[in-house]
């Protein structure tokens, strides 16, 4: 891959993706501000764990991003308010 090619140099060399890819691309930065909280939070062995549920869910199972898949990745972890996913609440 050339420099500058992939999906994490901002932005560059996304008019190519397909439209699907391009759309979900879009909403990224929510699994990774759930997983930075979770592993301040809980340490390490959560973010391991949620990240390998969040990466199942949404590689393989192209599960849209939001509530619902951090909610489906670990049940009971996430509690949901007015339509917004709090942060990760203390056990």
């Amino acid at each position: 891959m050339r420099r500058g090619a992939g999906a994490g140099a901002g932005g560059g060399g996304r008019e190519s993706l397909e439209e699907w890819y391009s759309h979900w691309l879009a909403d990224t930065p929510g699994p990774v501000r759930v997983l930075v909280a979770a592993e301040r939070k809980y340490g390490p062995p959560m973010l391991r764990d949620l990240y390998t549920a969040l990466g199942e869910r949404i590689h393989h199972e192209r599960a849209p991003i939001g509530p619902e898949l951090y909610a489906a990745a670990h049940p009971g972890f996430f509690e949901f308010k007015r339509g917004r996913t709090e942060s990760p609440r203390a056990s």
